[in-house]
């Protein structure tokens, strides 16, 4: 049986609390640096993957730096979004990051690798 993508529609989701922390960049560790417009790019033009029965990651990447985003499609919501790689010499190509954003992407990174591994 073929496994059907959620909605790749930003529109479908509401984001959490959490997604709001870190899209004000109030939240615990190094900045993320995401937000909506970014969060829309990984859900509308991203890879979607299953991760569980009610879970997709959405991978994309952004100036040299990939990206998911884990949607919850029983709630319709988006659970989280982070970094999950940094390609530095294309992304100082690119322009897109500054070297301070660069930084602390890789921060995030290395800081998420510290805690328990996530299954998405």
């Amino acid at each position: 049986m073929a496994v059907e993508a959620p909605p790749a529609e930003f529109a479908a989701y509401s984001p959490t609390r959490h997604v709001i922390q870190h899209a004000k960049g109030l939240s615990k560790g190094p900045n993320r640096h995401v937000s909506g417009d970014l969060i829309r790019e990984c859900i509308e033009d991203g890879v979607p993957k299953k991760v569980n029965r009610h879970k997709w990651r959405f991978q994309k990447r952004i100036g040299g730096v990939d990206f998911v985003t884990v949607v919850a499609t029983d709630a319709h919501e988006i659970l989280t979004a982070h970094p999950i790689a940094v390609d530095r010499p294309k992304a100082e190509r690119r322009g897109y990051w500054s070297a301070t954003e660069l930084d602390d992407l890789e921060a995030v990174i290395e800081y998420h690798e510290q805690k328990q591994p996530r299954p998405f």
